[in-house]
């Protein structure tokens, strides 16, 4: 589900506050430089890793001060910068100049807010940068062992609205002023919809069962109606040729399935070279709901429920471990930025199995673009929230 959430990626309570500061710290940069399209944002996490690896070869001079002239993208750098540090200088101007921000010394006799309005706010969004920036240098320092064993984790529980970037649109006021404006998704009106007869697959559906089964480790305190759910949700892949093909896919493959009450998440196990396993903390009585306006009530295209969950964690599993080298490639063994990339690629399998299914058996599952919503406790694996299923498998 990116799913639904701000995906966080760790190894270790270290590596995950570790992301947390340079998620901040990339945001304090998009925020100030108000990129309009998702290629934007993209080329801004770039520049940004680029920030970070400078930091790390002249973290002595690192401060850094993204900001708006004359609405213009720009970086403050330290003053006479080019004078005391040239070598550092000359690799900043580098990287400003193949990413189109223009680079600026810091002048003392001009005043901060030349750089810019909302004085405060930015200086919390430049602090946040350069802590960000600092405390990647210190843990690339202490890791700098390439094959150190590591955890990627992609979370995705669903944030609220607001929390998120791409859940945002830039508008023009009556004074031709920019400002961050909600943008909901748009959701035909529901109808009510037609049953379509569906048959289940049976020798698919005993090869899928016995995937699950045997990638679920049990243990302790979990809920004692899993397993039932797993064939439940084994039975209803087994109606569709697209999750057929999916599941099959996944056979002998290093895959782990482990309950976590309210939890949606990927976990890659490997090194900066390849991805040794793969696990997926699930809740099987945990959907989501992905939109929030009056033609959402009662509207299935606006929720998920847990077993088209699990399809949207099995995409990334199958990215991880059949095309890992486009995984690494994205950037998914490198715990430091979000994969974008690699989110984004998983939204786009995730509409076409669901549009696949969609016209298989007539029902409405949502064909997102983002990950925004919330977490919903459903009554069972192929429930949604009140009397709505996505499926019957009688």
């Amino acid at each position: 589900m990116h799913g639904l959430q701000d995906y966080s990626r760790h190894a270790g309570k270290k590596q995950l506050k570790l992301h947390r500061k340079l998620m901040n710290a990339l945001s304090a940069i998009i925020s100030v430089y108000r990129p309009q399209t998702d290629s934007q944002i993209q080329q801004l996490t770039v520049f940004f890793e680029k920030l970070r690896k400078w930091s790390q070869d002249y973290s002595e001079c690192d401060f850094l001060h993204p900001c708006l002239i004359d609405e213009q993208r720009a970086l403050i750098c330290n003053k006479n910068l080019n004078n005391t540090h040239p070598k550092a200088f000359e690799a900043l101007s580098e990287i400003t100049k193949h990413c189109g921000i223009r680079l600026k010394e810091d002048s003392r006799v001009q005043k901060v807010e030349q750089y810019g309005s909302e004085r405060r706010q930015k200086s919390a969004m430049v602090l946040s940068l350069c802590i960000g920036l600092l405390i990647a240098t210190t843990q690339s320092k202490a890791d700098s062992l390439s094959q150190q064993p590591m955890t990627v984790s992609i979370s995705s529980n669903p944030v609220a609205l607001l929390n998120r970037i791409d859940a945002l649109k830039l508008q023009k006021d009556q004074k031709n002023n920019l400002r961050l404006t909600r943008s909901a998704p748009s959701v035909k009106p529901f109808s009510r919809q037609l049953r379509t007869e569906m048959t289940v697959d049976k020798a698919a559906y005993r090869q899928i069962r016995r995937l699950l089964q045997q990638a679920y480790q049990q243990k302790p305190g979990d809920p004692a109606g899993i397993r039932a759910d797993l064939d439940q949700m084994a039975r209803y892949y087994a109606q569709f040729s697209d999750t057929i093909e999916l599941l099959k896919s996944l056979e002998n493959k290093s895959l782990s399935l482990q309950y976590r009450k309210n939890a949606w998440e990927t976990q890659a196990y490997g090194n900066r070279f390849r991805v040794d396993s793969t696990t997926v903390f699930f809740d099987s009585r945990t959907g989501a709901k992905f939109g929030f306006h009056s033609q959402c009530s009662g509207n299935p295209a606006c929720y998920i429920a847990p077993a088209d969950a699990l399809l949207h964690e099995l995409l990334h599993v199958n990215i991880m471990l059949n095309d890992t080298g486009r995984f690494i490639a994205e950037g998914g063994m490198k715990p430091s930025l979000y994969l974008f990339e690699h989110e984004r690629e998983v939204i786009k399998m995730e509409v076409m199995l669901f549009n696949a299914m969609n016209r298989r058996d007539g029902k409405s599952r949502p064909l997102r673009q983002r990950h925004v919503g919330q977490l919903v406790e459903v009554d069972c694996s192929l429930c949604l929230p009140g009397a709505l299923t996505v499926a019957s498998v009688d």
